[in-house]
């Protein structure tokens, strides 16, 4: 029996949420392993983008339009990334003081302290120190408490656009949507030229010496998902959730597979490809894909659930787990057991948080308070 996409999730959408967290954790868990098949796992961050425009005009748009207050749709928003930020910054603080044990970084107590209350709310915390992950000298980190929520900056920095964004019709997002690739494309050609090794380098926005093409990536990203958005709309003329066509879920999961694993840079130009069409077609397909039998439903339920954890809390663990190694003899296991150990970590870890956090609502209670702290605070028309 197929099943259609529920009105208020799109169950494939949601496996490919947690495919795509996968493999951001598997990226950073083998830096020093240098696996092929994870060179270009870095793009997935852009196809997060893609589905988040997608998903979130979905459940905005319309209420937006409607009259829905701009302070209730950015207090919701809020309330959805801030936890696991959160979460993954108390994490973050004492898997850095190892470091620092560890002669891994050359950041102070002081200046780890002070980027853990930055990162906290979200804020970049620009530096020029250095930790060591697996060999590798990274530099000037925005968000060193827990690297991968520089792009949890972008997207809020896009959730507020994207009122403004939501007014645009067909034919100007469609403009603007281009327009961002374009200077995605420029950017990766000057940071290609600037690294020397690569004709486009689009690895951007995540530290200090790259923040500014951040933005161009979550711009491109969440347009992009808008105008998929509203091609099936047109397409189908019905309300986006009641029609169930196009490819099998499975079939689109093998593809994402395929895309993130590629094991070939191609001088940069794979990634721009990747996020310029391939990431895309298989959004739009992702969006219509049948979900065949319940076990399908469940396990793509089960990825969706845990991709933002897993996002959130796994650079943390790894920093802790290969800090440990270094400091004690006792733990003197291989590499390759350190990403095993780790990833074991990461997912139950994520799994405990992602509970403790719907058991104590969190996120509602979260909004209902930043909903009445708006209400006193500002001015009626936002």
């Amino acid at each position: 029996m197929m099943k259609e996409q529920s009105k208020e999730r799109f169950e494939t959408l949601d496996g490919m949420r947690g495919i795509a967290a996968i493999f951001i954790m598997l990226f950073h868990y083998n830096i020093q392993n240098g696996y092929r098949f994870f060179f270009n796992a870095f793009t997935a961050v852009d196809f997060f983008f893609i589905l988040s425009g997608f998903v979130i005009l979905h459940s905005y748009g319309a209420k937006l339009d409607r009259g829905m207050a701009n302070t209730d749709y950015l207090s919701r928003r809020i309330a959805r990334l801030l936890p696991l930020s959160i979460f993954g910054v108390i994490l973050g603080v004492p898997a850095f003081l190892l470091m620092q044990e560890a002669s891994l970084t050359d950041f102070s107590s002081h200046q780890i302290w002070t980027a853990a209350l930055s990162n906290m709310f979200f804020i970049p915390a620009y530096n020029s120190n250095w930790f060591m992950l697996d060999g590798a000298r990274i530099v000037g980190q925005l968000f060193p408490t827990d690297g991968p929520l520089w792009s949890i900056f972008f997207e809020f920095f896009a959730s507020i656009a994207f009122i403004l964004f939501n007014r645009l019709g067909n034919k100007m997002l469609a403009i603007s949507c281009f327009l961002f690739l374009l200077d995605v494309v420029i950017f990766s050609l000057w940071n290609g030229h600037m690294v020397g090794n690569r004709l486009f380098d689009f690895d951007a926005g995540w530290g200090t010496k790259n923040f500014t093409g951040g933005f161009s990536r979550v711009c491109f990203g969440f347009t992009c998902g808008m105008v998929i958005y509203r091609l099936i709309q047109a397409k189908t003329s019905l309300p986006i959730e009641t029609k169930s066509r196009g490819w099998n879920a499975l079939l689109v999961y093998f593809c994402l597979l395929l895309m993130l694993a590629f094991p070939f840079y191609i001088k940069g130009i794979y990634s721009i490809l990747e996020i310029s069409i391939l990431a895309p077609i298989l959004v739009y397909q992702g969006a219509q894909a049948h979900i065949s039998g319940k076990r399908v439903e469940k396990i793509s339920s089960a990825l969706g659930a845990l991709s933002f954890p897993v996002y959130c809390l796994h650079y943390p663990v790894i920093l802790s787990v290969k800090s440990l190694r270094l400091l004690s003899v006792q733990l003197s296991f291989s590499n390759a057991t350190a990403v095993i150990i780790s990833v074991c970590i990461t997912f139950a870890l994520s799994y405990l948080v992602g509970k403790l956090i719907a058991r104590l609502q969190l996120q509602q209670n979260l909004t209902n308070a930043l909903n009445l702290s708006f209400v006193k605070i500002m001015p009626k028309w936002v």
